[in-house]
């Protein structure tokens, strides 16, 4: 009974099974594997990758090496870097759409020089997705672009243009167009950064380093690039707008079809009468030019003209008078054009002037028929001395004189900047400019570059620097060694020594520039040409520097010990704190390897001369300049745009 049990619980089936061979098995299995592997590849190139959060990416060191699709607004230009070889580096600046941190994308050759001529190029102001792999480090996350083919603009930000005459309440990103007069073009960092003078106001352009890189081949390029640097240049410029450091808002071009040149303002022609007929619309009227003035309440120049007596002022930028009024042709009685918009029946704002006659402006040597001209008249004065001058602020004060009468030149400082140095005392000088009064001080007023013209310098008697007593009020020219530079109450003060004698020269910054920071050390010597003030100090006229040596690099530690207005080299410093001081002067604060800390500090007069954004804190910079204290505060202050890397 026990083996029916047995047999029924342990053996039901007593018919043979089928047989199979183990082979067949082992094929069935590898080819399920292939074809999972087959779907997995399929997938992985068809699905698109994770779209992340930039602020989930920055400092998560899981995700380092990982290539994420990420989507937000480019915040600021795109920036273009030469490397070795001629390879170009793109670097795009991206934040959440939501607002952030920014974050750095990378795009290296040969996918930048791709990007840069694909249809799929991206630019400041637009909202893009882009394929990067990510980078983590300590301090810094950074993303690098994979390929061409996954970056995808979401929104473009050339959208609804509105054309303006002002920046002035204007949004960041807001795409706009402006036509005026290109009344300063010069090269910064970033590309080429134009002044563009309106009707109403001066409006900052910036043409990326970018834009030469895509638009080059184009036919017309060569005459587009060259209107843009050229100060005068009519043009309409259009482009999103970018606050740059926040506060100072600026168009930039991302189009070349942004970009026209020439484009005059079209208007009706009506007669000066008729204005009160035409407010806040845009006209041309034609009159005899009787005065030019400057008004300091709205920091313009006024035009004024006749016709049939009838008279308007027409307010315009320096930029748009200069362009089309030269002193030294353009006289009162001259019959101009001025076109515009009407602000009132007897003031338009000026967009475009045009000469259609001219008659000579007066032309004399004599500086008492000068004085009894008329405020705002036009006046060319020839051979006339140049008895003293004062540089305060930018603005340069020159009073000249023809034996029997003195009068004051006045140069803003919009103008001086322009001007390759002062005119030193006892010159002989040819000048034009329109007649006026400051308080009770008779002027003419330079308004124009080539408003001032050197026609003799005068002749410096070399003398050594223990003669200098011997010569107070002449005109000398003196060699020593570099010793020290200082500033003091607006006014740069360089100690030169010989023979154990030293003396200080009085200049302006123009002149002190001359001197290389890194090229300033113990025995560079110079030759300074200027007038005598008293025994130990002469009011330089120019600089030269007749021999250079290179500037010690020193740690902070020894700098530190360096006599105050020494010039010192710091080379490759890490900034710990950067901030901007006062009217924009930077003061930033930089370690060595060794710990140690010192102040660097930049006055705006270099820092606007460097275009580039304030430094942040872990960049690595090297500085070059003189030794001084401010406030009980040890710092290097770079006075030269060159003391700077």
């Amino acid at each position: 009974m026990s083996t029916e049990i047995e047999r029924y619980l342990y053996y039901p089936e007593i018919t043979p099974r089928r047989k199979y061979s183990a082979d067949f098995f082992k094929i069935l299995a590898l080819s399920l594997v292939f074809i999972g592997l087959i779907g997995i590849y399929f997938a992985s190139t068809t699905q698109p990758a994770p779209v992340y959060k930039i602020r989930d990416i920055v400092g998560n060191f899981y995700l380092n090496y990982a290539t994420v699709m990420i989507e937000g607004k480019i915040v600021q230009p795109v920036r273009l870097d030469l490397q070795t070889g001629g390879r170009i580096r793109l670097t795009i600046y991206i934040v959440d759409e939501e607002g952030g941190e920014v974050f750095q994308v990378f795009v290296y050759d040969p996918v930048a020089s791709q990007l840069i001529n694909s249809d799929n190029y991206v630019d400041f102001g637009d909202i893009v997705r882009l394929l990067i792999q990510i980078r983590v480090r300590e301090d810094f996350t950074y993303g690098i672009l994979q390929d061409v083919n996954h970056v995808i603009n979401v929104t473009r930000s050339w959208r609804n243009p509105v054309e303006t005459y002002s920046l002035a309440d204007i949004d960041e990103y807001s795409y706009v167009c402006v036509r005026g007069v290109v009344s300063n073009a010069r090269n910064v960092s970033a590309g080429l950064l134009i002044d563009l003078t309106t009707a109403e106001d001066t409006v900052t352009i910036l043409v990326p380093r970018t834009f030469n890189y895509r638009f080059k081949g184009r036919e017309d390029y060569g005459v587009k690039w060259n209107a843009l640097n050229t100060v005068g240049s009519m043009m309409k410029i259009c482009g999103p707008v970018y606050y740059y450091t926040s506060t100072s808002p600026e168009i930039v071009v991302v189009r070349y079809e942004d970009v026209e040149i020439g484009v005059k303002p079209e208007a009706p022609e009506i007669s000066i009468n008729e204005l009160g007929n035409y407010l806040n619309e845009r006209v041309s009227v034609s009159g005899l030019f009787y005065k030019l003035s400057y008004d300091s309440t709205t920091y313009r120049y006024v035009v004024s003209i006749f016709d049939k007596g009838v008279s308007v002022s027409g307010y315009a930028s320096r930029a748009i008078v200069k362009s089309a009024i030269d002193p030294w042709i353009v006289g009162i009685g001259s019959k101009i054009r001025l076109t515009g918009i009407v602000v009132s029946n007897t003031q338009l704002n000026i967009e475009y002037i045009e000469v259609l006659e001219t008659k000579p402006p007066l032309n004399t040597t004599n500086v008492g028929e000068a004085l009894v001209q008329t405020y705002g008249t036009i006046i060319i004065l020839w051979n006339v001395k140049v008895v003293s001058t004062q540089s305060s602020s930018g603005n340069w004060n020159i009073v000249v004189s023809d034996d029997r009468n003195s009068i004051t030149i006045f140069i803003p400082s919009s103008v001086a900047g322009g001007m390759s140095r002062i005119p030193p005392v006892g010159s002989i000088i040819a000048l034009a400019g329109y007649r006026d009064v400051y308080g009770n001080t008779q002027q003419i007023v330079i308004y124009s570059e080539n408003g001032l013209k050197i026609l003799k310098e005068p002749e410096y008697k070399p003398i050594s620097l223990q003669e200098i007593g011997n010569h107070v009020n002449e005109y000398v020219s003196v060699v020593g060694e570099l010793v020290s530079i200082r500033y003091i109450s607006g006014i740069y003060y360089v100690s030169i020594r010989e023979n154990n004698v030293t003396v200080n020269a009085t200049m302006s910054r123009d002149k002190v520039i001359v001197i290389n920071p890194w090229f300033a050390g113990p025995g560079t010597k110079l030759r300074i040409n200027g007038t005598v003030v008293s025994s130990n100090l002469i009011a330089a006229n120019n600089v030269e520097v007749v021999e250079r040596v290179e500037t010690p690099k020193y740690t902070i530690s020894e700098a530190l010990r360096q006599p105050h207005g020494t010039i010192v080299a710091l080379v490759n410093v890490k900034v710990t704190s950067a901030r901007i001081v006062g009217n924009n002067n930077w003061s930033i604060e930089v370690v060595d390897d060794n710990g140690d800390k010192i102040v660097i500090y930049i006055p705006r007069s270099v820092v606007n001369e460097l275009g580039r954004d304030l430094p942040s804190p872990g960049s690595v910079i090297s500085i070059a300049g003189y030794r001084d204290i401010y406030q009980g505060t040890e710092e290097i202050v770079v006075y030269s745009s060159e003391g700077f890397k």
